[in-house]
């Protein structure tokens, strides 16, 4: 069975893989905008169900911003509008170093 750890470890790199992947065909712009438009809706599905609690009473501001920005990074994606892109990209490219530094900082084993 894969640790908690381990499987976090793996979804952190190969999100950072993507990323770094686009700035090396950073040219691509449709490759910008497709991993914007990915990383905005896996975020999206995965605050779906959690949006009745979200929205009612007492409402999260750091979720409801959260889904704001990726909403707003969706719609980018979608009217290709690439100067705006590289906005998300680089708020999204700033998240999964975060999470790398967290994943290799702390140990989340003992949690689950």
């Amino acid at each position: 069975m894969l640790l908690p750890n381990a499987v976090f470890l793996a979804l952190v790199l190969a999100c950072l893989l993507a990323h770094l992947a686009v700035l090396a065909w950073w040219r691509k712009g449709k490759a910008l905008l497709l991993l914007n438009a990915v990383v905005a809706l896996a975020v999206l599905a995965y605050q779906a169900p959690r949006l009745s609690m979200t929205l009612g009473p007492p409402t999260d501001g750091q979720i409801l911003g959260l889904i704001g920005f990726e909403v707003m990074v969706l719609l980018v994606s979608i009217i290709r509008a690439r100067l705006l892109a590289w906005l998300g990209f680089a708020a999204h490219l700033c998240v999964s170093l975060a999470g790398l530094a967290l994943v290799l900082t702390f140990r989340m084993d003992r949690l689950f």
